[in-house]
């Protein structure tokens, strides 16, 4: 309703994340708990700013909520829940290119 209401796109960042424009919606399940790291939500604030350049607000902000989720699982594999958002940020350019590889 507050997408609506005001027009804008809104993230909802939790167990799951949650995004709309007021018109639709999506949810996105990837990540874990090691996502509730400091700094992690910064991550994925500027993941949705540098889509933003060459996307709409839906598809920058869904787009970004799952690479960030993406890295945090390929993280959490290797090192458990125990990580920091540096190394969230180092690996989120391997991540997209699998995903674009895909």
């Amino acid at each position: 309703n507050i997408a609506k209401d005001l027009g804008v796109t809104t993230l909802l960042k939790g167990e799951k994340d949650y995004i709309s424009n007021g018109e639709k919606w999506k949810f996105n399940k990837t990540g874990n708990s090691g996502m509730t790291t400091g700094g992690t939500g910064d991550v994925l604030s500027g993941l949705v700013a540098a889509l933003r350049t060459k996307n709409t607000s839906m598809r920058s902000a869904s787009s970004a909520t799952f690479i960030n989720g993406y890295t945090g699982e390929k993280i959490y594999k290797e090192n458990g829940s125990n990580f920091t958002a540096s190394e969230l940020i180092n690996l989120i350019p391997k991540s997209y290119k699998e995903i674009q590889d895909f």
